[in-house]
C-alpha cells in the first residue's frame, strides 16, 4: 500500500465518517500492473503448476455490523461448517454465505470473490449479530412473516450453517441456501410469538446478487425435511436443485423446481432405511456432493467412500472405499467441467485430489510451485473459466491448474 493510499485510508478511519466508494468497474487492464502482470501468470499457468498473486482488495459498503468484526479488514473468512463457495457463470465470481458455530460472529453477510479482480466485495452488508439460539438481547426489527423470522432488512434472522447446503441457480443469477439451524422456537418467543406459527417448509433461502436482497423461498408440500449436514446441488440440464439429507433427524432425496416453485421426491426416508435391509450403502450427513454433468449423476464423497446417484433408476451406488476424506467442512471438493473430474480440497492435510468417474479411481496431486496457504479463515473454490483452483487467505491468493486429464 503507497502512502497516499494509507494516509486516505487514516484520514477517513479517523474522521470517523461513513462513506461509500463508487469504484468503477476493474477490468484486467485497469488493474495497477503488479497484478495485471500476475493475472497473464494465471492465463498462461501450466499444468500442475502453482503460483501467488497479493492479497485480494476488499470493497463494499461496510456497515457498523461489518466494521465490529474487521471485515472491512479481513474480509468473510471461513466459518467453521460454512466453507463452501459456488460459481456463478453469469457474474464470472464465486460466491459466500453462512454463519459460524459461535464465535466471533453468526452473521447472514453474503460475499464474492472475483478472480479477474483480485477483489473480494461485499453483497450484503451483515444485519446485527444473533446468537446461538434465539435472537438476544435485542431483537428489535426482526419480524414475523409468512411464518418465518426476518431482519429489517429483509435477510434471515436465523442464521445456520451452510454445510453443504449452498448452490447457484444459473438460470435466474440467484444464491440458495437451505438455512437449517435450531434455536427457532426461541427466537418466537423472544418476539412473543407462539413457535407454533412458523413456517412448516424447509428453511431455503434465496439471495439476489444483482439487487442485494435476501427472500425465503415458500412453497406448498409436499416437501422434504431439511435438517443439519444435507447437500445442495443445481443441475442444469434439469434446471433443478438436488437436496440430500441422511442423518439421525431427517432423511430423502427430493428435487425443487424454481420455475414452478415446487418440490418432489426422488428418494424418501422411507425409501433411503430399505437401503440397510438390502446391505445397500448411501452416503449420510456432512458430506460434499456435485452434479456430474457428463454423466448426468450426482457424485458425493463421505469420509471415505465415493457414491454415485443415477437419475434414471434413482438408486445411490457405492463406487470406492479408498478416497480421501470427504467432509463439508474439512474437504470440500467442486465439479470441473472440462476434464469431467471432481477436485477435492482436504483443507486439515493441505491436499488436493481428484476423482474421475468413468475409472472410478483418485489421485493424490502434487502441485509444484508456491505451497498453497494454511493459515486460518482461508476460503477456496473452482474457477471453471480459467481452468484454475483458487485458494484466498488474507496475506495471499493460490492459484493453481490441475494437471491435464489422462
Amino acid at each position: 500500500m503507497n502512502f497516499r493510499s494509507s494516509f486516505l485510508k487514516l484520514i477517513f478511519r479517523s474522521s470517523g465518517l461513513l462513506f461509500c466508494l463508487a469504484l468503477p468497474a476493474i477490468t484486467d487492464a485497469s488493474l495497477p500492473r503488479q497484478s495485471h502482470e500476475k493475472l497473464a501468470s494465471v492465463s498462461g499457468l501450466e499444468a500442475n503448476h502453482a503460483t501467488d498473486l497479493p492479497a485480494p482488495a476488499i470493497t463494499g459498503n461496510f456497515n457498523a455490523t461489518a466494521r465490529q468484526f474487521r471485515l472491512d479488514e479481513r474480509g468473510p473468512g471461513s466459518r467453521d461448517f460454512s466453507v463452501k463457495m459456488v460459481w456463478s457463470p453469469t457474474r464470472e465470481t464465486a460466491l459466500f454465505a453462512g454463519a459460524n458455530h459461535g464465535a466471533p460472529h453468526r452473521l447472514n453477510d453474503v460475499w464474492e470473490y472475483s478472480l479477474a479482480k483480485n477483489s473480494w466485495h461485499l453483497l450484503y452488508a451483515p444485519d446485527p449479530d444473533r446468537p446461538y439460539s434465539g435472537l438476544g438481547k435485542n431483537p428489535q426489527g426482526v419480524y414475523a412473516e409468512a411464518g418465518i423470522l426476518r431482519e429489517a432488512r429483509g435477510g434471515p434472522a436465523v442464521r445456520g450453517h451452510t454445510w453443504w447446503g449452498l448452490a447457484v441457480d444459473e438460470k435466474r443469477d440467484q444464491l440458495l441456501w437451505m438455512n437449517a439451524w435450531v434455536g427457532v422456537d426461541k427466537a418466537f418467543e423472544d418476539l412473543d410469538l407462539d413457535p407454533g406459527d412458523a413456517y412448516a417448509g424447509p428453511p431455503l433461502w434465496s439471495f439476489d446478487p444483482g439487487t442485494g436482497k435476501w427472500r425465503p423461498v415458500i412453497t406448498e408440500g409436499p416437501y422434504p425435511e431439511a435438517g443439519f449436514g444435507g447437500a445442495l446441488t443445481y443441475v442444469p440440464d434439469r434446471d433443478s436443485f438436488i437436496w440430500y439429507i441422511h442423518n439421525w433427524k431427517a432423511a430423502g432425496l427430493w428435487e425443487y423446481f424454481p420455475g414452478e416453485n415446487r418440490w418432489r421426491a426422488l428418494l424418501t426416508r422411507k425409501a433411503l432405511k430399505q437401503y440397510r435391509k438390502k446391505s445397500r450403502k448411501a452416503p449420510g450427513e456432512e458430506l460434499v456432493m456435485v452434479h456430474d454433468a457428463a454423466g448426468n449423476r450426482l457424485i458425493a464423497q463421505q469420509g471415505q467412500s465415493t457414491f454415485h446417484f443415477s437419475f434414471e433408476d434413482r438408486q445411490w451406488q457405492e463406487m470406492a472405499t479408498d478416497g480421501p476424506f470427504g467432509h463439508d467442512a474439512r474437504s470440500p471438493a467442486w465439479y470441473m467441467p472440462e476434464r469431467g473430474q471432481v477436485i477435492l480440497w482436504h483443507r486439515r492435510q493441505h491436499q488436493l485430489w481428484t476423482y474421475d468417474p468413468q475409472t472410478r479411481h483418485w489421485q493424490k496431486l502434487q502441485p509444484e510451485g508456491p505451497a498453497m496457504p494454511r493459515a486460518k479463515g482461508r476460503l477456496g473454490y473452482f474457477d471453471p473459466k480459467r481452468g484454475v483452483f483458487v485458494i484466498m487467505a488474507r496475506d495471499r491468493v493460490w492459484v493453481y491448474r490441475p494437471p491435464a486429464k489422462e
